[in-house]
């Protein structure tokens, strides 16, 4: 999650498009404004902080986990 690369990461498409529960937005919006504790911000690099914080001010934006723009992903080969 600390790549500074935007990618649908792998989630539980089933709840994609549901609200986030307001005690996860409460700690994402105390994240964004307070930015990432000191012990885990010195072992990244700039970049992957941003994007971090953009990544949670995305998702409180939107209230809403995501949902995978290119439909739903099965692997392959299905087993």
């Amino acid at each position: 999650c600390f790549h500074h690369q935007f990618k649908v990461r792998t989630v539980i498409w089933d709840f994609g498009g549901q609200p986030i529960p307001a005690p996860l937005l409460e700690d994402m919006a105390c994240l964004v404004d307070t930015g990432l504790p000191q012990a885990l911000s010195c072992l990244l690099d700039t970049i992957e902080v941003e994007a971090l914080i953009a990544r949670a001010s995305a998702l409180l934006a939107s209230g809403e986990l995501p949902v995978d723009p290119e439909g739903r992903r099965i692997p392959w080969p299905l087993l």
